[in-house]
């Protein structure tokens, strides 16, 4: 690989209906358009970027861990495969 050229590099997985025409349409009048079809013309000060997020555990090993020999290794906590978690987030632009 490295005769080539070439790096190991992680990618991004975009879905299929981001690419619809309706969607397309959509992207296209929300940076072009003024309100209320889109955000032309509004300070970014203004504006809050929100995102929500979902975490669940698909995997739990249980079976081993590092401790000193005379100490029992023992995590207490949600270790089931039907725990989930939502995050909700908001980012404002501007100085903190």
């Amino acid at each position: 690989m490295m005769e080539l050229d070439l790096q190991s590099k992680r990618t991004s997985t975009e879905a299929h209906q981001a690419f619809l025409p309706v969607k397309i349409l959509k992207r296209e009048m929300f940076w072009n358009y003024n309100l209320t079809r889109g955000i032309h013309g509004v300070p970014r000060r203004l504006l809050l970027d929100a995102d929500e997020c979902g975490f669940a555990i698909q995997k739990t090993n249980r079976s081993s861990g590092h401790a000193p020999l005379e100490v029992r290794v023992r995590k207490i906590g949600n270790y089931c495969l039907d725990t989930k978690v939502t995050v909700l987030f908001c980012i404002e632009p501007g100085d903190p």
